[in-house]
């Protein structure tokens, strides 16, 4: 279990619903039967009709025998893609663990689990029903260690989500467009290898898409702005929010969901975490028109790392703000606890910037 002692929320500001997550791995039914469901968190969201549906990001693992470890894999077969099981010995001398997250296996890194992203919908925001079956599953080659974290801009008639995609060479983002999330349209590897949370703005300003981003080789994690004007070519960098040599901040920021769109600017909710892996939330309030500059900032959290599953997981303490919808005058805030599970807090718009200086 990971903390702070002496860090609480802004309780008076973001209220988390009941005491327990909304979404937990035991209501997810595995893609396949030699599978395991041990997360499902990170959840892209939007605004669908009168629902509001998220993209879940469901890891699955597999379960085996003591002293062996076994590791769900992807592969391409020509056109075809080939879901299998790696089962190893682990005191085989080509065989080391490397932690939780991954296994070494005859000189490739593989990850322990594999995601894909999972729909599920709401008519309230709180209670869910999850497909049975993936929304999105790797099946490209920059995608064959899985698919993670979406992000979903409604930009029109057309939903953008973005992803992280895992493979061999690393974590890059790929882009979707779909207008119903029954069908989509994949466009690709937008950011390349060493880059994530991309959150694309929800406007076409000056006939660019703008984007914040987060490379992470930079060091500390910081948040950077880019703009297109397609969706396939970023460029125009710029470092927009760098953490604060604070106790919560210090270890790196985080992109959140897609920014919310006030009267005093973008609204921009993201994560941070502190050398002690307490992780929590934060606000930054963005130019309209420059969303490079940044016009004010939260001075201490919104959403702390302290209840039990937040601090006991996959990941303690890890906190990841991934989908934000506005619902009559409220603010629905979905993110990642312990990299297992989904909270649900709620604002609004009004409180979260009365706290910005």
């Amino acid at each position: 279990m990971t903390a702070l002692t002496g860090i609480r929320s802004r309780v008076d500001v973001m209220e988390r619903i009941g005491e327990h997550p909304i979404i937990t791995p035991d209501q997810v039914t595995p893609s396949n039967s030699a599978f395991r469901v041990r997360g499902a968190f990170n959840p892209g969201a939007a605004v669908l009709g009168d629902e509001i549906v998220l993209l879940l990001r469901v890891a699955e693992a597999v379960d085996t025998g003591e002293g062996r470890v076994a590791v769900p894999i992807i592969q391409r077969e020509g056109d075809v893609v080939v879901t299998d099981v790696l089962d190893v010995d682990l005191d085989a001398p080509n065989v080391e663990q490397h932690g939780n997250h991954a296994v070494m296996i005859d000189g490739i890194e593989r990850p322990t689990t594999i995601s894909h992203l999972r729909l599920a919908r709401s008519v309230d925001g709180v209670n869910f029903e999850i497909d049975d079956q993936p929304f999105l599953a790797a099946e490209t080659a920059g995608e064959l260690y899985g698919v993670e974290d979406a992000r979903i801009t409604p930009l029109g008639d057309r939903y953008l989500v973005t992803y992280t995609a895992a493979s061999a060479d690393g974590r890059a983002v790929g882009l979707l467009e779909t207008f119903d999330f029954e069908s989509f349209h994949r466009l690709g590897l937008v950011f390349p290898v060493d880059n994530g949370d991309v959150s694309i703005f929800p406007d076409r300003s000056g006939g660019l898409f703008r984007a914040l981003h987060r490379p992470t080789g930079s060091s500390p994690a910081s948040l950077w702005y880019a703009e297109s004007p397609d969706l396939l070519h970023w460029g125009n960098h710029h470092c927009v929010l760098r953490p604060r040599r604070t106790r919560w901040e210090v270890a790196g920021l985080g992109g959140g969901a897609p920014s919310v769109q006030t009267d005093a600017g973008w609204l921009q909710l993201h994560h941070a975490r502190s050398d002690e892996g307490c992780g929590s939330i934060w606000a930054v309030l963005l130019d309209r028109y420059d969303p490079t500059r940044v016009i004010a900032r939260g001075t201490e959290p919104l959403l702390v790392a302290e209840t039990p599953y937040e601090l006991d997981g996959f990941t303690p303490g890890a906190m990841t703000v991934t989908g934000v919808v506005e619902r009559d005058g409220e603010l629905f805030v979905y993110y990642g606890a312990a990299d297992q599970v989904t909270g649900l807090a709620t604002t609004t718009t009004e409180a979260v910037l009365a706290t910005l200086r």
